[in-house]
């Protein structure tokens, strides 16, 4: 599966790219995307008196550190232009930088991850200045969570949070309900998601000077800091991983809101994930992705499927009996076999004692 972030979220300008899923521990996932918008109307229905259009490239990194908890940090840097009828303005430039993290829990048979985010601007509006705004300008805290339903390869998610933002802005509450679908190494997502202002801004009593700020420097467009904006859209993304790269993209389009633009978006990106643990992959497939399970990752990441190759470590090789060792080589011997005559008996000297032999016989005849 993608290794994407959707915690970096912006207020007034969603994230894109693929919902979280769970950490694997040592993993490193890095983002690069790019977001085409254009606007010629707001919420609720009225002309605007130009157009405003904008282009958001964002850069992040996510390091799961343990199973269950995953940091990563990123910035965001935009190019607008906008239109008043008369004159056309430009500004490009970095918007913020960000650091997030995610708490995975088991809950109910479900998936649930706690995030919070903290974006401090590097961009705010200027209300004495003359060019495109490029974001609302407020440092912003928010705190949530996403809720996962794992069934194998469909995966129905939801969001809910709130946003603090600084300089008297109001409080947002963002959502998001939606459902990925995994196909192999390819996937599509589709996606209902917004905010909800929940407090007012200090200025909803001086409505009618933000506004006129906004139709000198933005064509008029409530796309960045309007007064208690509220907005709904739905959105529609594809993607494919080959290896470590994935590429994916996106359409969205606005359905409803308050005091915000009314548009459509446009997503390429790019994504690359380093995995020291990942294993070989098959070349045409890949598993659905597995729920989060605490137990499972506290063991040998080798012994159980990658998350998003999809593969089980190979089993080791059978180890064959040693053969018996060779005898030594066979030497050659010859024997020569020889007659050997016996050797002659020595022969017995005669007893010389002639004289008792001669006095036995002369004994003996005599008895007779």
């Amino acid at each position: 599966m993608l290794t994407l972030l959707s915690v970096l979220l912006a207020s007034l300008n969603f994230a894109w790219s693929e919902a979280p899923h769970a950490p694997r521990r040592g993993r490193s996932n890095f983002l690069g995307s790019a977001t085409y918008f254009n606007s010629t109307a707001n919420y609720p229905s009225g002309g605007v008196v130009g157009e405003y259009t904008n282009v958001l490239s964002e850069f992040s990194y996510a390091y799961d550190w343990q199973p269950d908890w995953r940091f990563g940090g990123g910035f965001r840097g935009a190019w607008a232009e906008s239109t008043d009828g008369q004159v056309t303005r430009e500004n490009s430039g970095l918007i913020d930088l960000s650091v997030n993290a995610q708490k995975w829990f088991e809950l109910l048979g479900a998936d649930f991850a706690a995030e919070g985010i903290f974006a401090y601007p590097a961009f705010q509006p200027d209300d004495l200045g003359d060019e495109a705004l490029l974001s609302d300008g407020a440092m912003r805290l928010r705190a949530g969570g996403w809720l996962f339903l794992p069934m194998r390869t469909l995966r129905p998610y939801a969001y809910l949070g709130f946003e603090y933002r600084d300089g008297g802005r109001s409080y947002l509450m963002p959502y998001n309900v939606g459902a990925k679908l995994r196909m192999g190494r390819f996937w599509i997502q589709g996606e209902w998601r917004g905010f909800e202002s929940v407090s007012d801004d200090v200025e909803t009593d001086n409505r009618l000077d933000r506004e006129a700020y906004l139709r000198e420097v933005n064509g008029g467009s409530f796309r960045y800091y309007a007064i208690n904006p509220s907005l709904g859209e739905a959105a529609l993304e594809v993607g494919a991983r080959f290896g470590a790269y994935s590429v994916f993209a996106g359409y969205a389009m606005t359905v409803y809101g308050t005091n915000s633009a009314e548009g459509s978006s446009i997503l390429l990106g790019l994504g690359y994930r380093l995995d020291p643990a990942a294993r070989a992959r098959t070349r045409n497939q890949e598993a659905p992705e597995p729920s989060f399970d605490i137990q499972r990752e506290e063991y040998d990441e080798s012994l159980f499927i990658d998350e998003q190759e999809g593969l089980t470590a190979p089993p080791e090789p059978k180890k064959l009996a040693e053969p018996p060792p060779e005898p030594p080589p066979a030497v050659e011997m010859q024997l020569e076999l020889k007659r050997v005559p016996p050797k002659k008996k020595p022969k017995k000297k005669a007893t010389p004692n002639l004289d008792k032999l001669m006095k036995d016989t002369e004994k003996y005849l005599e008895k007779k």
